[in-house]
Order: structure tokens, then C-alpha cells, then sequence
């Protein structure tokens, strides 16, 4: 008894190819997305190198020790030896000063810790997506 073989002349590559044009289409399509989407999110040190943004981070962590290893000025008056009214001006003033010192020491140091903050969260977005292959692989992949 003779089996028949029924043989399909090239009925597979046709759905192949278009499977494949079609992945292929899908895989671009959404690496574009994710390439937009990169470039709207505010990254300010995006242009920076991982070398010069290691040593930002390092020099603003400096920085921010350093000032909070200052000494606040103290604020507290000092009694007037005399009811003189410019005795009393006079430490008004002391105060006054020490305050405003310690109020742009405060302000300062706010100011470095968000820099330190968003360096770091550069830092943190780059290790997330990676780099190289890694990059393209997430951009292409990551829906």
C-alpha cells in the first residue's frame, strides 16, 4: 500500500516572512516609542559622561559634609550692660546677623543636597537601562 505525500510548494515561507516582517515592524515601532518617552523625561545631566557624573556626585557629596559640619552662629542676644538704646540696637544687629548667616547657610546647603539628589537619580536611571546592548534591548523590548 502506497502512502500519499501531499507536498505544499512554499505554502510556509509566505506566514514566515510575514511573521517576521511583522515582529520585526513591532520590535522598531516600540523602540521608537521608548526613545521618545526617554527624551521627554527632564534628565539634565543626561549629556554627561559616567566618569564626569561620578565625580560630580563625589564633589556635591564634599560639599554637602562640609557644610554640614559648620557650626551654627548663634542667635541668642546678649544682655545690654546699660538701658542705652544703642546697646540695644547693637545686639539686635549681632542676632540679626548670626540669623541671616545661618538662614543662607541652611538655604545653601538645601540648594546642594537637590543637585546631590538629582545627580544620583541620573546615576540610578542609567544603571536601570543599562548601557550599550543593554539599552537597545530594553528600549526595543520594554513595553
Amino acid at each position: 500500500m502506497k502512502v500519499r505525500q501531499h507536498r505544499h510548494s512554499g505554502g510556509a515561507l509566505p506566514l514566515v516572512l510575514l511573521v517576521l516582517v511583522l515582529g520585526l515592524g513591532g520590535l522598531g515601532y516600540n523602540y521608537k516609542r521608548n526613545l521618545d518617552l526617554e527624551r521627554q523625561q527632564p534628565r539634565p545631566y543626561r549629556a554627561y559622561s559616567d566618569a564626569n557624573l561620578k565625580g560630580l556626585i563625589t564633589a556635591y557629596e564634599h560639599e554637602v559634609d562640609r557644610l554640614q559640619a559648620q557650626p551654627l552662629r548663634s542667635t541668642k542676644g546678649t544682655r545690654p550692660h546699660g538701658d542705652l538704646l544703642g546697646d540695644r540696637i547693637r545686639s539686635y544687629q549681632r542676632v540679626h546677623a548670626a540669623g541671616q548667616a545661618n538662614r543662607l547657610r541652611a538655604s545653601e546647603l538645601a540648594g546642594q543636597q537637590g543637585i546631590l539628589k538629582e545627580l544620583e537619580r541620573e546615576r540610578e536611571t542609567r544603571d536601570s537601562l543599562g548601557s550599550g546592548w543593554q539599552l537597545q534591548m530594553h528600549r526595543a523590548l520594554h513595553f
